[in-house]
């Protein structure tokens, strides 16, 4: 074993000023370098572009560069503001609100509002349920929001009582049924209402039943994205609101009681979006 130890604060720097080297805000397209699907997606979402970047450089803590911000908050102003937490605008709001643009992150969500929620997915890459945490986000510095974050739960619920997802359409957390479970829950712990609760757990319970076991089968994708790999997180949550802390009197016994079911994957072709993290 080597006796080699990182110096990560170094390593940290290092990605960082590498990254910020290769920004070209004298472009409009985009403003860094990397996955090909910021040209066929977003050049300026969370998941492939701008946004993710900024996003990553400042959740590790290495800063951002205010010019990039101000590239980011002018590429959004010359297009009409899309949908989609990780997809599309709701993603830049979010980045801009967590990196100190309140403005521009409220003037992007105000233009965003209006959109009819009709015209949006069940994902939570580019629909409803990131609609429901973009709002619930804001919220806590605009609470007239938590409305319209309950009206797009009540619509992703009539769908899913509509129209239950086809055994092959996608499981996980971008992609499928567990991202709607996220956002229940996280709407759930904002109001207090059960049935929020219970229908989180029916939703992961209907998105496990369509996993598949496979001990030496083909490939699988254990992504974040697409695939059982992301449900574990948000089954997890449900966990933890629905039989409360490991150290709360009698919540071992009710897990012991309720089961864990095993983890699961499932045999689905490449998704067309790329995984989560594969930001560019």
């Amino acid at each position: 074993m080597s006796s080699f130890e990182a110096d990560w604060p170094a390593l940290r720097e290092a990605l960082a000023t590498g990254i910020r080297a290769a920004a070209t805000p004298e472009r409009t397209d985009r403003l860094f370098p990397g996955d090909i699907a910021q040209f066929e997606v977003d050049a300026l979402s969370l998941a492939h572009g701008a946004a993710g970047v900024l996003y990553a450089l400042h959740s590790t803590g290495a800063g951002v560069d205010q010019a990039h911000l101000d590239w980011l908050v002018a590429a959004e102003r010359r297009r009409p503001p899309r949908p989609g937490l990780y997809t599309g605008s709701h993603g830049v709001a979010y980045t801009l609100d967590l990196l100190g643009r309140t403005a521009e992150a409220r003037e992007l969500l105000d233009q965003l509002l209006p959109l009819p929620l009709e015209a949006q997915g069940n994902d939570l890459a580019a629909g409803l349920p990131g609609t429901v945490l973009t709002l619930l986000h804001f919220a806590r510095t605009a609470p007239e929001l938590l409305g319209h974050a309950l009206a797009a739960a009540e619509l992703l619920a009539e769908r899913q009582d509509k129209l239950p997802a086809p055994a092959e359409a996608p499981i996980g957390l971008l992609l499928g049924g567990a991202g709607q479970a996220l956002a229940l829950l996280r709407l759930h712990e904002r109001t207090g209402h059960t049935e929020l609760l219970d229908r989180a757990e029916q939703t992961l319970e209907a998105e496990l039943a369509r996993c598949v076991l496979l001990p030496d089968g083909p490939r699988v994708l254990p992504y974040l994205q697409q695939d059982g790999t992301g449900i574990g997180p948000v089954l997890t949550e449900l966990l933890r609101l629905r039989l409360g802390p490991p150290g709360r009197p009698g919540a071992a016994a009710r897990r012991r009681g309720r089961g864990t079911r095993q983890p699961c994957r499932t045999p689905v072709p490449l998704p067309r979006v790329r995984p989560a993290g594969q930001c560019g």
